[in-house]
């Protein structure tokens, strides 16, 4: 929703090549989404097992698919990026690039879903890596293709350095206070 909304106001400021607006904009985006993102990606890292203790009664379930949320707690995080980063290329006439840099992450998908599942050490927590893997590479190439085509370097420490640092202090004290009770 945040991107969506943000578009009108980016183009806007891509139409009047003016780099200090756009700047301002990328970085109040990325910053608005990460400070949802990250800490949701981290609660869910920190709080696997009582999440999957609310769905299910058996131990053994819980035991296989904690590790693989936690994987996927990081890739919330990528997930919860990528919006932005799509809408933010779209704003800028890039709409073909995101397609691209999605069909690269779900080429990389298939072949480290392929390669790890099919190794029995790994095995099915090879799909979370695959799929983190996957939404990694677009969060990543998105972000890079956008500085590319804008020429406009956004803030990553003020954006998203500040919410990692604050998202792992909340992740880490849910884990905590989980742990004490």
């Amino acid at each position: 929703v945040l991107g969506v909304s943000a578009i009108p106001i980016l183009a806007s400021a891509w139409t009047k090549r003016d780099a200090d607006e756009i700047k301002s904009n990328v970085n109040t985006m990325l910053r608005t989404t990460a400070v949802v993102a990250v800490p949701a990606g981290f609660g869910i890292i920190a709080m696997s097992g009582p999440i999957l203790d609310l769905l299910y009664d058996d131990p053994h379930i819980i035991a296989v698919a904690a590790p693989n949320l936690r994987v996927l707690g990081i890739c919330a995080i990528f997930a919860g990026l990528n919006g932005p980063l799509t809408n933010m290329l779209q704003a800028i006439g890039r709409q073909g690039v995101p397609l691209r840099n999605i069909a690269v992450g779900v080429v990389l998908k298939i072949v480290i879903n392929f390669v790890l599942v099919g190794t029995p050490e790994i095995n099915i927590f090879g799909v979370p890596i695959g799929t983190t893997v996957c939404y990694a590479y677009i969060c990543i190439a998105n972000l890079v293709c956008f500085i590319k085509y804008s020429h406009v370097v956004p803030n990553i420490l003020l954006s998203i350095g500040k919410p990692l640092i604050c998202g792992a202090a909340c992740g880490a004290t849910a884990w905590l206070v989980s742990f004490l009770l």
